[in-house]
């Protein structure tokens, strides 16, 4: 019979187990990603673990220091302490110390919003309470350097045929006429795009729209490739960019008398690997970054002529 009443005593121990309340006094935040703070006022602190949750893919490093202990990776802090979270272009730190949690944005890089979970909870009775951080990223990198390697270059095999420039004409005599054509758009407009290792993507999708030389070559068939002032906006959907230095189209061209005639380049498209030297502005870190540059480049060219 004692055995039975201290079990039926027990549970009711626990239900009487009194938490003062902890509930913050935001449930959101947003902060800037150049440099913002907040602190969050909870209206106890009868709480002993924050959970920081990010997605989960981020890469970023979460460290948890304890107040007056070593630091480590993880998630979770017991008692007052800091947690970071932390990559090349992000840097967010936690701390929490008693009643009160300063959420500290030092810089956080990239083109959209970065959302943090906050999560208070006392261990004891699983009473939780959370809060979401978003913050909004910014840009922060410099380019320092473009390096190519302009002796090692890959092509594709298929040749996309793009039509350049094109004139009709029906001669009032028996001769042919002689065309010198020229491009409308002051140069061949050539597409191209960038790409990098996933690592590396927030950086590049960070310097979007930052300009840097693209190659070009003069001779079609001959690897003269050499960067002779054409730059290109950073990109990782395919673009455009005019190119002013190109093999020379066959000029004159002889139009015919009731023909169509049409001036054609066999489009081709080369790749090129380049390294990004650039400097992180807020922490003055310099790195190197792989980045793919595919860009189409005239191969050789074709006249039509259509009768009409």
């Amino acid at each position: 019979m004692v055995t039975l009443l201290l079990i039926s005593v027990l549970p009711s121990c626990n239900n009487d187990i009194f938490v003062d309340d902890f509930k913050p006094d935001v449930e959101q935040l947003s902060l800037s990603g150049e440099g913002d703070a907040y602190t969050v006022h909870f209206k106890s602190a009868d709480w002993d673990m924050l959970d920081m949750g990010l997605p989960y893919d981020e890469n970023l490093v979460r460290t948890v220091t304890p107040l007056g202990g070593e630091p480590y990776e993880g998630y979770i802090l017991k008692g007052d302490g800091c947690i970071s979270a932390a990559n090349g272009g992000t840097d967010i730190v936690v701390t929490r110390s008693g009643s009160e949690m300063k959420v500290e944005v030092r810089y956080a890089i990239g083109t959209t919003p970065l959302r943090i979970w906050l999560t208070a909870t006392n261990s004891v009775t699983n009473d939780v309470h959370s809060m979401e951080v978003v913050v909004d990223r910014v840009g922060g990198y410099e380019i320092l350097d473009v390096d190519y390697n302009l002796d090692t270059w890959g092509s594709s095999v298929d040749l996309e045929p793009v039509q350049l420039d094109n004139i009709s004409l029906v001669s009032s005599t028996s001769g042919a006429v002689k065309w010198f054509p020229k491009l409308s758009a002051g140069g061949l407009v050539s597409g191209y795009v960038m790409g990098t290792s996933s690592a590396d993507e927030p950086v590049l999708r960070s310097l979007c729209g930052e300009k840097v030389p693209v190659p070009t070559r003069t001779s079609p068939g001959w690897s003269d490739w050499a960067l002779r002032g054409e730059e290109a906006a950073i990109t990782m959907d395919r673009s455009s960019v005019i190119l002013e230095h190109y093999p020379p189209y066959p000029s004159p061209i002889e139009v015919r008398p009731g023909t169509r005639t049409a001036l054609w380049a066999e489009m081709e498209e080369c790749y090129f690997d380049v390294t990004l030297t650039v400097r992180n502005i807020f922490s003055g870190e310099v790195s190197d970054i792989w980045m793919v540059l595919s860009i189409f480049q005239p191969e050789k060219y074709v006249v039509t002529h259509d009768e009409i």
